[in-house]
Parts: C-alpha cells; structure tokens; sequence
C-alpha cells in the first residue's frame, strides 16, 4: 500500500502514514464487475473485419462500425441487469454502504470515472458527503457522458504530439539516434497499416502512466523496422517476416536490441492477425459490458448518425491515433436511452478537492476545467505540463500537501485554484515546458547514428545514456509485447485505468 509503506522522513511521507492510519481505506466492486453480480453481454451474430478506422473511411468500413454499434448494443440491453447498471445505482450503494458503516459522511477518493460516480453521490447526497478529492476529472458538470468522451481523440493526440514525441526526441541520442519530436510522431504516422493502428493503441494505452513513455522508444523503432521489412518485400510470409525481424538490427546496445527483438514478434503477430480479417464476435467481458453499460444507461447521447459520421471523418484526419470511429459507440443505438435522470446540482453542493493534470489524455482539460468552473465550491490543484491520467500522490510538496492537509485536517487550500509545476519526465533532469504544435504531415523515420554524433563526447554523458538504455531494456524485458490487442478495445478506449 503506498500510503502505508511512504517514508515518514518527508513531510509528504509523514502525511501518506497518517492517512493510512488515521482512515479505514475500503473498495468496492461496483454492479456489474468483481465480487459484484457481474454482468456481460454477448450476442450469436458476427460483425465483417473492420480496417483501421482512421484510414479505411470506405462506406463498407463505416458501415461495418455502424454494425458493431447496434450490435453492441442489442448484446448488453438482452441483458436484464444491464439497466440496473448506472451510476446512480452505484452512488446508492455506496449510500447504504455508509450507513451500514455506521459513518455520518463519506469520505471519498475518485480517479477518472471516478470523479464522476463522486460527483454524483455528492449531488444525491450533499448531507452526507465529506471529504472528497477527485483526480483525472471528467466533465462533471456537463448534462451528457458523451461530452467527456468526445474530448479523447484530440486529448490522446495532444498527448503524443505535444508531450510524448519531443520526449522520445530528447530521449534518443540516449539510445544511439538522432530524431526530433515532429519525426518520432511523424514515424508512427507513416507506418503501413494495419501496423499504425496497432502501435496507435499501444501508444494510446501507455500515455495512462510516465513510468511506460521511455519504452515506446522501443515499440516505435521495432515498428520501424518492421514496416521496413514488409514494404521492401510486400508478399513476405509470415515465417519469413518473422526470422526477418530477428536478423535484423534496432539498435547498438545489445540489450536494447534483444528487446526490440521481442517486441518486434509481438508486433508481427498483432499484425498477422489483423491481416486475416476474420468475423468479429460480439461479447463483452464484465469489465467492457459493465462500462457500455453505465456510459449508455447514465445519460443521453446524440443518436444523429450524420452528426458523428462527420465528426468521425474530421477525427480520422487530425486525430488518428484513436480517432474516427465513433460510430462504433453503442450509446448511439441504445433503445429507450438513458436508465436514470443525472442529478442537479443543489443549493448546499458540499466542497469538492480536484486534481487535474494539464494533458491528461482520458479525462481531457477542456472537460475538467469546465466542471471545475461550473461546480461551486471547487478548488483545483492543477499540474502545468503534466501528461499523465491522473496524479495523486505525485510526489511533490506543492501537489500532496494541499491534498493530504484537506484529508487530514478537512482543510481546503485557500486559492480557488493552485497551480503547480509538473515532475521532470524519466531520465530527464528538467522539465520542458510544452509547446503545441500542428499536425505534421511528413514522413520520417529515425535515423541510426553513433552516440558521438549526437554530441555525448564526455565519459559522464556516455555513461548516462548507458545507464538510460539499460534501465529501458530491463523494464521492456519485463514487459514486452502487445497487450490484449483487440477491435473492441481498440475502437472504444476505455476511460477508467
């Protein structure tokens, strides 16, 4: 537990201990997940192959999407518990389970959705809510779900283009390369498909967490390579694209190389099955159904297919790393819409603590800011730069004192909003201010070069860069690979992490 083991020599430390033991922490699972009745949905009826959304836009593609959607949704609402699962459902549960506690007020932690269930419980229940911190906010304040959700594509690409690749570009004479952040992002966009969607999940899924960045270094030029292969010889097998990949070279470090190695297998495997283009089956695991099934039940959503079909196109185009596919959502087809009303906000709104990064990629600023504004008393500790989902504990005193202080001592932080400078990014001994950009159209690929040409002549600098590679190398080890790589994953990314 971090809070129990934080070390009690710093004053956020000294805070996390307390927390630990002046609080009785308790989870939950909620309806639909864990030791809850679960829920799942699945349907007998296949849905064609879909191509990579962002560059298949044929009719066929889109209406294959289309499919999926009301399929989808047919699937969870066959499902008789499926109403019940709502986040107004959630929020009084965890009513009664104050009750049962014998608890006055409830005191609350919430991430990502998180915020919203919080939110929510603080609505119904205003007299009865205590001290509540919410961290990686969605628009809370909005009268649609749906408004938090089309913020992502622009969020997650934001996220890579703005942040993610100038790092990768900072980070790369470390590894033995010379790129810039506009060619780390314009790599991944010129890779062949079905290969760019692929790497565009993963590198959406590792935007979630800072600790993961360094190793997209390492997905990115493994894809390189990869994509290299299949375009000097466009028929290549399987096997032969396989033992291709592993005469081939990624980097000098011989660590470094036998971890593209691994992820390069990964990667080819990801792709071989997406090139087969077989029938996709409509079920959904607890988790995927029990969030399709809160994201349509909690409130409405724009069932105008022209609406998103437009939007779709413009996505597809400005923000491809997840873009593009909104026709997919089953919300657009749910039957008899929402299960519940979302409650307003009442006349004693108790206070709430929010904690929002400024490129968070789920719960995206533009939604956070909004809620923050339009919700009475809020305070907001904000972190300038900071491009992970969620933060708390992060770490510094101007970020955790506040929060624990408020915890602690029921103390909110005097201004309306705090704002605070960002963590530097692994490895990196500074933090570099963000820079927006526009989208770029090039196609790049790194370029190998020695440690020399990028300038690191000095013995210290050269042992930082190998200190670098081999902290990357042994985390890729432990964690190679293409996670769970599936369409119904890779056209809804979920929210809650």
């Amino acid at each position: 537990m971090v809070w129990d083991d934080a070390d009690t020599k710093t004053k956020i430390g000294a805070d996390l201990k307390r927390l630990s033991q002046e609080y009785d922490l308790i989870g939950f699972s909620p309806r639909g997940v864990g030791n809850s009745t679960r829920v799942n949905c699945g349907i007998n009826e296949l849905v064609p192959y879909i191509a990579p959304p962002a560059s298949d836009r044929s009719e066929q593609n889109i209406q294959r999407m289309i499919q999926l959607g009301r399929l989808t949704a047919k699937a969870c609402q066959n499902n008789p518990l499926t109403p019940f699962v709502n986040t107004d459902a959630t929020a009084r549960d965890l009513n009664l389970a104050r009750q049962l506690l014998g608890e006055a007020k409830l005191n609350f932690v919430g991430y990502s959705y998180g915020t919203w269930l919080g939110s929510w419980y603080a609505k119904l229940f205003p007299q009865s809510t205590g001290r509540m911190l919410l961290d990686g906010n969605t628009d809370f304040a909005s009268d649609t779900f749906e408004d938090t959700f089309k913020l992502q594509p622009r969020a997650f690409e934001r996220d890579f283009r703005d942040v993610v690749a100038p790092y990768l570009g900072r980070l790369a004479p470390k590894l033995g390369f010379a790129a810039t952040g506009e060619q780390v992002y314009a790599a991944q966009r010129g890779l062949s498909e079905p290969l760019r969607t692929i790497v565009g999940f993963e590198i959406a899924q590792n935007l979630y967490g800072r600790d993961s960045y360094p190793n997209l270094a390492l997905l990115l030029q493994s894809a390189t390579v990869v994509d290299k292969l299949t375009k000097a010889k466009p028929e290549i097998t399987l096997p032969e694209l396989l033992n291709a990949s592993q005469a081939a070279e990624y980097f000098s470090d011989p660590d470094l190389n036998e971890a593209s190695k691994q992820v390069a297998i990964n990667l080819i495997f990801a792709r071989d099955t997406e090139l087969q283009e077989n029938p996709i089956p409509v079920v959904l695991n607890e988790s995927n159904a029990t969030f399709t099934a809160v994201l349509c039940n909690d409130t409405p959503w724009t069932t105008d297919l022209g609406y998103w079909r437009a939007r779709d196109d413009e996505e597809a185009a400005k923000y491809p790393l997840i873009g593009g596919s909104s026709v997919s959502s089953p919300c657009l087809y749910w039957k008899g819409g929402p299960s519940v009303s979302k409650p307003k906000v009442p006349t004693t709104m108790p206070p709430l603590l929010l904690v929002q990064n400024e490129f968070d990629p789920a719960t995206a600023t533009e939604g956070a800011l909004n809620a923050f504004n339009q919700t009475p008393n809020t305070k907001l500790i904000y972190l300038d730069d900071e491009p992970q989902h969620t933060a708390f504990p992060y770490g510094t005193e101007c970020v955790d004192l506040p929060v624990t202080g408020y915890l602690l001592n029921g103390t909110l932080p005097t201004a309306k909003r705090t704002d605070c400078a960002a963590k530097p990014l692994p490895l990196e001994e500074k933090v570099y201010p963000v820079k927006l950009t526009s989208l770029g159209n090039g196609q790049y690929c790194w370029s190998q070069d020695g440690l020399n040409a990028q300038g690191l002549q000095s013995t210290a600098a050269q042992q930082a860069a190998r200190a670098a590679r081999e902290l990357i190398a042994q985390t890729a080890r432990e964690n190679s690979g293409i996670r769970g790589y599936n369409i119904l994953e890779k056209l809804n990314i979920q929210l809650c992490k």
